[in-house]
């Protein structure tokens, strides 16, 4: 967890318009990264099976929203088909 953590941040100081991607399988593994990175004060998004449709519209939305300042996304691979 803590060498996700470093990469991220070292991946984020060194490019300043760049957005991070992270994908798992595992929402578990994403709520972990996630608290990892909160206490780094880095801002993520989360996209997981358990949100409404309309929740993973506006999150995919906001993070691909050019103004906004969040660049990390944590993405379940199994939420993106599933319509609710």
């Amino acid at each position: 967890m803590r060498k996700t953590s470093e990469l991220v941040n070292r991946w984020l100081n060194d490019n300043d318009e760049d957005k991070i991607v992270i994908f798992s399988q595992f929402v578990s593994f994403i709520d972990l990264v996630k608290d990892n990175l909160h206490m780094q004060d880095i801002k993520c998004f989360t996209y997981t099976g358990g949100m409404s449709k309309a929740d993973r519209d506006e999150t995919i939305a906001n993070f691909t929203n050019p103004k906004n300042p969040v660049r990390v996304i944590l993405i379940s691979t199994k939420a993106g088909g599933k319509s609710m």
